[in-house]
């Protein structure tokens, strides 16, 4: 997901937006994608910075490209976002 595609299921749907009063909480970084998304494979996150968690999420899944894979169940800091604003291993 090099971009959030917001044709994918062939319908219109544009990224969320936030009231005034929320767009201090939505962390901004020039690191990010349009300064809020953090990209990853097949979806995207936007971070809340009072809760130190998830927005919202997008995904781009394609059941026809599904596949296992396997996963460590270790939570891990993203960079882009910063320590500071995401919850840890402790939380979860």
């Amino acid at each position: 997901m090099p971009e959030y595609d917001s044709n994918f299921l062939g319908i219109p749907l544009p990224l969320p937006t936030f009231t005034p009063a929320r767009v201090a909480d939505i962390l901004h970084s020039s690191d990010l994608a349009q300064g809020t998304l953090a990209i990853y494979p097949n979806y995207a996150v936007v971070t809340d910075r009072r809760y130190r968690a998830t927005a919202f999420a997008v995904m781009h899944i394609d059941q026809a490209k599904f596949q296992k894979t396997v996963r460590s169940n270790k939570w891990q800091i993203d960079s882009r976002i910063g320590q500071q604003w995401q919850l840890d291993n402790a939380y979860y």
